[in-house]
Order: C-alpha cells, then sequence, then structure tokens
C-alpha cells in the first residue's frame, strides 16, 4: 500500500479499524431537555457470537440517566459506516431497551460493558462489512508489542446538530507503563497502564471510553500484526496517563458464559 503523506496514511489506517467499530448514538428526552451522547464500542467475538463492548461505566451513566434522572431514549442508532469499505450510510435503528445488556464497574478493577448482539443486528452490521474482534486477536497476545494505539471517538470532535450527528474517530499511540502511575487506585488486577500522546487540536480523550487499544508488532518482512488488549477505562487528564482493562480477560469470561447459557438471544 503507497501513501501520498501522513495524514493520508492515517486516514487509511483509522478507516481499516474502523470496520471494528460501531458506536452508538442516543438522543435522551426529559420534558423540555433534550440531550445527546456517543458510546464508543467495538464488536467482540467470543465463539462465533458478536458483542458490543464499551466501558462499564458507559453503560451505567445511561441507566443512571433513564432510572434516577427521568430521562427516556428517543433515538438510537448503531453508526457502522465509518470502515473503508462501508457501503451504507444510514445508521441502523437499535432497540437498545430491549437487548441483552450487562455491565461491570468498581472503579479500581473491572469496567467491562456488554451489549449481545442478535443474529439480525449481525447481518446489517456484516453487510456493511463489519468485523468483530475474534479470538485470534483477544486470546492471543505477542510477548513483546513494537507500539500500542488507542482507538475511539473523543467527545470533542463530535457534532450534532437537529438530531444529526458528525463524528471523527481518532487513533493515539500509546507508551505502555510498567507500574501503576500515581492517581490510580490500587488493584491486584492486571490492568494496563499507559501515557497518551494526543494528536494536533485534541485537548481530551473524553468520550474514548471503551476503546480498543491495539498491541502491533513487526515482522521480519515488514508487515504489521495487531492484537486486541485491553479497553480504555479510565485516565488523568493532568498527566494524560490512562488505565485500562484487560480484554482477555473479558473474553474469557464471556466464553464462561456461554459454556454455561448456549444462546444469548
Amino acid at each position: 500500500m503507497t501513501y501520498h503523506n501522513d495524514q493520508d496514511q492515517k486516514d487509511r489506517l483509522l478507516g481499516f479499524f474502523m470496520k471494528h467499530m460501531v458506536p452508538i448514538f442516543f438522543t435522551f428526552v426529559k420534558d423540555s431537555d433534550s440531550r445527546s451522547a456517543i458510546t464508543t464500542c467495538f464488536v467482540l467475538s467470543v465463539q462465533d457470537k458478536w458483542f458490543l463492548v464499551t466501558a462499564g461505566h458507559c453503560l451505567e451513566e445511561i441507566e443512571c440517566l433513564i432510572t434516577e434522572h427521568g430521562y427516556r431514549i428517543t433515538k438510537c442508532r448503531l453508526l457502522d459506516s465509518l470502515g473503508t469499505d462501508a457501503k451504507h450510510f444510514e445508521p441502523i435503528p437499535f432497540a437498545y431497551e430491549s437487548v441483552l445488556t450487562s455491565h461491570i464497574n468498581d472503579n479500581a478493577n473491572f469496567d467491562y460493558g456488554i451489549i449481545a448482539v442478535s443474529s439480525y443486528y449481525r447481518q446489517l452490521m456484516e453487510e456493511n462489512h463489519i468485523q468483530p474482534l475474534n479470538e485470534d486477536v483477544w486470546k492471543l497476545q505477542p510477548s513483546i508489542a513494537d507500539f500500542y494505539t488507542l482507538l475511539g471517538v473523543p467527545s470533542e470532535l463530535v457534532n450534532v446538530s437537529n438530531e444529526n450527528v458528525e463524528l471523527v474517530p481518532a487513533l493515539f499511540h500509546v507508551t505502555p507503563l510498567a507500574e501503576r502511575p500515581d492517581g490510580f487506585s490500587e488493584t491486584d488486577m492486571p490492568l494496563f497502564y499507559g501515557s497518551i500522546k494526543l494528536g494536533e487540536g485534541i485537548t481530551s480523550i473524553r468520550g474514548m471510553s471503551g476503546g480498543p487499544i491495539f498491541a502491533f508488532q513487526q515482522d521480519e518482512q515488514g508487515r504489521l500484526k495487531y492484537w486486541l488488549t485491553a479497553l480504555q477505562s479510565r485516565w488523568l487528564p493532568n498527566s494524560h496517563f490512562i488505565a485500562a482493562c484487560s480484554t482477555k480477560l473479558l473474553g474469557e469470561a464471556i466464553e464462561a458464559m456461554l459454556t454455561k447459557t448456549p444462546e444469548h438471544g
């Protein structure tokens, strides 16, 4: 593949990885108040079952808006047209309150949000060339990675007008840290810690919670391979340090759940 410049390379790389991403667009209404939100999600496959995965606190915030603050969802859409090979550009209407969701968020240890994908939604996403991250990339991990990146949708790159949404996904370099930085709670869980380098004009990664962190390794022929390593959970705005949850642990937990309950709907 030949690139004309660095921006061309970045755009193509983003387009390639967005085939794994399906952000969810929500509109909430309470009386005369209306608000919108984008939740960063990626598609995970476990035993050939599809799941939309995000941070647990993202689903918890949606639940809180509805159950504690009295908002209702008036529109929910799956944004599955951000990949290079997308053919259909109308978002998919999504019956969020009718699907099976689960979230675990205890701040220090776990921050997982899981949405089961039915065969109906899977077929629609497959028709738009969405590809899940399967066991080949979440269960197997490289012994050494050459570099890491975080993919997601920063809130400051989202514009909502008249219930139409425009967004710009972002891919940021992450430098792994060997030890837990000050500012994060102590835990025995194997979290991924890193330092993130923001792109030009970007001041925050707010909105990127739930985004996948990929590990890359270059082989002897110069070809890049990638693996799903972690799910973005928390960050320290002043230092740009991040804490992310292991996606291998998540995949194995879903695997165990499917063994007990073969069908998820």
